[in-house]
């Protein structure tokens, strides 16, 4: 019982880092902020995405720019 549900964490594990490796930083940036200025706002309409911004050093994998796409969304939408 505990090596099928290791075996299917382990499975779970590698997809999502499939799915995601194929994506860019500024993928992240647009997904992140869209999630960020919507968070648990269940009736909102996608905003408008600013052209995504140049990444920081060392930051720039699809996490990272969902990250940093995730705080501006956030703080435009409470403006």
């Amino acid at each position: 019982m505990k090596i099928g549900i290791m075996i299917i964490t382990l499975l779970s594990m590698l997809l999502m880092a499939y799915i995601i490796e194929g994506k860019t930083f500024c993928d992240g940036w647009k997904d992140g902020y869209i999630n960020g200025y919507c968070y648990k706002d269940y009736n909102c309409e996608t905003p408008n995405v600013p052209v995504c911004p140049n990444s920081r050093a060392g930051e720039n994998t699809y996490s990272d720019g969902y990250n940093m796409g995730f705080e501006k969304g956030r703080e435009k939408s409470d403006e």
